[in-house]
């Protein structure tokens, strides 16, 4: 008979454990010390096991039988909910570990012993002033092409724009080594566009006059007092692009 909230309720404690069952494996476990605790009795590959699914009145009897669905839903799927728990626990704890500076501390170390020493030095004072105020305490798997085109238009915003370009290359070979390492999934930054020295933009038709030395070759273009020439503008901050350079 399925459990209701007031049998939960009402489970006083007693000398010795005891249990109410409600359906489908799940139970309530009533401890002497007045503790009340949700557990799943199931069976993998034969064996008998239990889950904790949380302490009453916390985690309540409807959230409890959603818990036990969910791991039924495992089972049928065949996987062990205690196995899966456990390995998503160890996700967690690594996830939390592999902040962007973590990571950028692990590519650094790797790639300092082909360096000389004051390269290491300003690889890492760029990081230190322009990335981890902003992205260090960030798990690196949650950063995405948005949040580093932010920050690199910060840069630029400040006149850095040969600076900008050596982070932005920065930034691609730290998410190339994390990749590697199997801390980010493939390709997560996309195509991080670039940052050119120079304007990428078509060139704009200008009026040149006509020296006078060149003569009757070029009697035509005299006659209207100037030439079609192409000629490309000043470059501009914003451009569509990241180019391969060395941090």
């Amino acid at each position: 008979m399925p459990l209701k909230d007031t049998n939960c309720r009402n489970a006083k404690p007693q000398d010795k454990p005891y249990r109410l069952y409600d359906e489908q494996g799940l139970y309530l476990e009533a401890q002497p010390s007045g503790g009340r605790y949700w557990r799943l009795k199931y069976r993998f590959l034969g064996k008998e096991k239990r889950l904790a699914l949380g302490v009453y009145p916390e985690v309540g009897l409807q959230e409890a039988r959603r818990k036990r669905d969910d791991a039924r839903a495992q089972l049928a799927g065949g996987q062990d909910p205690s196995l899966q728990r456990r390995m998503a626990k160890v996700v967690s704890l690594l996830d939390h570990q592999h902040t962007f500076e973590s990571v950028a501390t692990q590519w650094l170390s790797v790639r300092e012993s082909s360096w000389n020493p004051e390269y290491t030095r300003t690889v890492r004072q760029r990081l230190e002033l322009n990335a981890y105020p902003w992205l260090g305490k960030l798990l690196i798997s949650s950063i995405n092409t948005p949040m580093l085109v932010e920050n690199l238009q910060r840069i630029i915003k400040r006149g850095a724009r040969e600076t900008a370009r050596r982070v932005a290359q920065i930034y691609k070979q730290i998410f190339e080594f994390a990749e590697a390492a199997g801390i980010t999934p493939p390709n997560q930054i996309g195509n991080l566009l670039r940052i050119p020295r120079h304007s990428d933009t078509q060139p704009t038709l200008t009026r040149t006059p006509v020296p006078r030395p060149f003569g009757q070759a070029v009697g035509a273009q005299r006659r209207r007092g100037c030439i079609v020439s192409l000629r490309r503008p000043a470059p501009s901050i914003s451009s569509p692009a990241f180019s391969s350079i060395r941090p």
